[in-house]
């Protein structure tokens, strides 16, 4: 398939609705007129719909046509394709139901927009009165999780944003989104140009990963520009995203170069970005009273190089080299006056200054 070929398919695609959208099937003239307002012009309805049928054929596009009726209606199928849903055997039924139950009272809804169909087949694979099918249906019965941490009712991303994002994550689009943080609210910014790497879910909150475009990355005092920064945008806090149109209009939008040193996993555990405000790695003693610290001793620990012992006043201490952070801090004050910070100073300086404060407000 030649570059034009790629082009106007991603162009038809990203105009097709799917079964998840208020609008669910588009006519081929319909189609024509949105591709149209994307540069691409048909002057015949009959190779727009030879092209629609190759995707049909390819599982990305479906028809429909009403009895009576000679218009042929088109949607786009989910980017996890339906001969997928037509192969799930019982027990992928129930890692789809698992997935569902678990995964989605903690992501938003336009998560799961283009995988929903997955999850009606599932149910529907498991309620078939079939009798493999009974220990499959009591299983998800079985398995439940509670929270570790005090629920928070979290805020909503934008439908529309969100599917914005995600398209142009799929197709390696640019994008330009306005973005508010807490310290700009109401204040009019001109927007980040960026490149979508990737989606990530942190406590029940949607990251997304972006390498600045280097129309967006500030310029330094000497005059030089920092290479390839990446930064995190809280998908809640996405006020409007768009594709960037290319200059020549017959391109469905400026495509990027996605990096070959990026990788997701790597990205997660070396930069720790999602531990919040990192600091350069430490040394760190604390130690428990009672029995407060005692999973770390088999069934936990703080890091790969954890020991320890015991002060003189029977309380265990555990120290190991960790990264400095707000989650840190978090867990650390978790266990309220059982732990005590003894090593590095700073951090211990920083834990007794603010249990002055706290000290202070309940007298």
């Amino acid at each position: 398939m030649d570059r034009h070929s790629k082009v106007l398919d991603e162009a038809i695609l990203k105009v097709l609705p799917t079964n998840q959208r208020d609008i669910k099937w588009m006519s081929t003239a319909n189609v024509r007129d949105a591709l149209l307002d994307r540069g691409h012009e048909f002057k015949y309805l009959k190779k727009l719909r030879r092209r629609l049928e190759a995707l049909e054929g390819a599982k990305m596009a479906v028809s429909m046509q009403d009895d009576g009726r000679r218009d042929v209606m088109w949607q786009r199928t989910p980017w996890l394709a339906n001969d997928t849903a037509s192969r799930m055997d019982a027990w992928d039924a129930v890692a789809f139901s698992m997935l569902e139950r678990f995964a989605a009272r903690r992501l938003p809804k336009a998560v799961f927009k283009d995988i929903d169909e997955l999850f009606r087949v599932a149910e529907m694979r498991l309620s078939q009165e079939r009798d493999d099918n009974r220990l499959h249906r009591a299983w998800a019965d079985k398995v439940d999780s509670v929270d570790g941490t005090f629920a928070l009712i979290r805020p909503k991303v934008k439908d529309d944003v969100f599917s914005t994002i995600t398209t142009a994550m799929f197709f390696e689009r640019v994008l330009d989104v306005r973005y508010e943080s807490p310290s700009n609210r109401g204040k009019e910014r001109p927007p980040l140009r960026v490149w979508p790497l990737a989606l990530v879910e942190s406590a029940g909150l949607i990251y997304i990963v972006v390498q600045l475009d280097p129309s967006s990355v500030k310029t330094n005092e000497d005059g030089t520009k920092d290479k390839d920064v990446r930064i995190l945008l809280r998908a809640d806090r996405i006020l409007h995203a768009t594709e960037v149109a290319c200059i020549n209009g017959k391109e469905v939008s400026q495509s990027f170069p996605y990096p070959n040193d990026f990788k997701l996993r790597n990205f997660i555990d070396n930069d720790q970005r999602f531990n919040f405000l990192v600091e350069p790695k430490v040394r760190i003693r604390i130690a428990f009273d009672g029995v407060a610290g005692n999973h770390l001793l088999e069934e936990s620990r703080i890091s790969a190089d954890q020991t320890a012992s015991y002060l003189e006043d029977g309380r265990l201490v555990v120290e190991g080299t960790v990264v400095p952070s707000l989650k840190l801090r978090w867990w650390l004050r978790s266990f309220g006056d059982t732990v005590e910070v003894l090593e590095p100073k700073s951090l211990r300086d920083e834990f007794a200054e603010a249990y002055r404060k706290l000290s202070a407000r309940y007298k």
